[in-house]
């Protein structure tokens, strides 16, 4: 068993992005957030991750920033574990470029039991020129990609060489 502080529940998920530290969870209640998880610091081992995590039975969602950039964006940062959240990129960028909602470049983070929704159909995407990607790992070792759900997007989930020992298992 983890025994990880447990930060105050924030009205945001940007003000846990600036505060969490290694070893911290954030429960984030329900909701709909115009927000990016982009942590500001790495966990430091197994047992001392920083957590995200949507409070258990509620709907939590991520609708991104305004840049159309991923939603999740774990950027050369590790021991990150992201649980729960509904992620709906409303800004998507177009103009003939694959962009992910959750991209990872990091070593031993987690993506589980989260729902990745494409808020465009499949031909509004085309003729924007978007492939939208719902969890990339473009670098990294270790990382787990687990029991998360990815509706309507052109690729499921992509991991990237170099990414060694990755585990995708149990994805719809």
């Amino acid at each position: 068993t983890t025994t990880s502080a447990v930060r105050n529940t924030f009205t945001n998920p940007i003000k846990a992005n600036e505060t969490l530290q290694a070893g911290e969870s954030v429960v984030v209640r329900a909701g709909t957030y115009a927000e990016i998880i982009n942590p500001e610091n790495s966990g430091s081992s197994e047992t001392e991750r920083i957590r995200y995590v949507a409070y258990p039975g509620e709907t939590v969602e991520l609708t991104g920033g305004d840049d159309g950039d991923a939603v999740v964006a774990i950027n050369f940062k590790d021991f990150i574990s992201v649980d729960g959240f509904v992620v709906k990129q409303a800004n998507p960028k177009g103009g003939s470029e694959s962009f992910a909602d959750i991209r990872i470049r990091g070593n031993w983070n987690e993506i589980e039991n989260c729902t990745v929704v494409n808020t465009m159909s499949s031909i509004e995407s085309f003729d924007a020129g978007i492939r939208e990607i719902g969890i990339q790992i473009l670098s990294g070792e270790d990382n787990v990609i687990a029991g998360n759900r990815v509706e309507g997007v052109w690729f499921g989930v992509i991991v990237h060489n170099p990414s060694l020992r990755s585990a995708i298992r149990c994805n719809t």
